[in-house]
């Protein structure tokens, strides 16, 4: 039996996803906090990472557009 290939979507810790949007750590705790940026828990481990996507939608919302 062959698994079926998922295509793993990259996943940044809280320092990294900091450094691609150019704020602290602290920022990041605080967006998760509100609510505009979800984090998943990786699975039997209970480290925290935010997807890229995650990171894509918020900076979509946050975009001006003329």
């Amino acid at each position: 039996m062959t698994r079926d290939a998922h295509p793993v979507e990259e996943q940044y810790s809280f320092t990294q996803a900091a450094q691609r949007l150019g704020v602290s750590r602290q920022t990041i705790w605080l967006l998760v906090k509100r609510g505009e940026i979800y984090p998943v828990r990786r699975w039997g481990h209970r480290t925290v990472r935010i997807p890229a996507s995650a990171i894509n939608r918020f900076l979509e919302a946050k975009t001006c557009t003329p």
